[in-house]
């Protein structure tokens, strides 16, 4: 017969590397959440985006409300506001609502941003194989009690 006879015999593989949980202090379950990197690395640039919104929201709107208070200073004299000035402070408060609210959303962007491209690796070979790079990691410590941190190897 021509070629080579085929081998029953199964070749082993090694298995993909995986990051050993941490133990929790008091037993129970464990669970290891192995990073998939492209989709945490797109979901932080897609949160740093909505940060960088935010921060502009935050600043067009800290502009527009200060111009507001200029024109209610012009217009209101002690406590007395004519229709105009009344106008301008409501005008002002609702802007200075929504710098408010655009730093807030803009600070919460860039953080969670800055920590999901921290924790997603780099989506280099070395990371993905578990040899470097951070790993969420979830804990159980009884019926009341978890724990949820990241452990990092480099």
């Amino acid at each position: 017969p021509a070629g080579p006879a085929a081998s029953a015999t199964p070749v082993p593989t090694a298995a993909p590397s995986a990051t050993p949980p941490v133990a929790p202090p008091h037993g129970g379950p464990i669970v290891s959440v192995q990073p998939s990197g492209g989709a945490g690395r797109t979901w932080g640039w897609v949160s740093l985006g909505v940060g960088v919104a935010g921060l502009a929201v935050g600043s067009i709107g800290g502009v527009l409300a200060l111009q507001k208070k200029g024109e209610a200073d012009d217009e209101c004299k002690d406590t007395a506001c004519s229709q105009a000035g009344m106008s301008a402070v409501n005008s002002g408060r609702d802007m200075a609502l929504a710098s408010t609210i655009g730093f807030g959303v803009g600070a919460v962007g860039l953080v969670t941003g800055i920590v999901l491209l921290a924790t997603s690796g780099s989506g280099s070979k070395e990371s993905k194989s578990g040899k470097a790079g951070w790993h969420p990691v979830a804990t159980t410590t009884g019926t009341r009690d978890a724990m949820i941190g990241v452990r990092g190897t480099w």
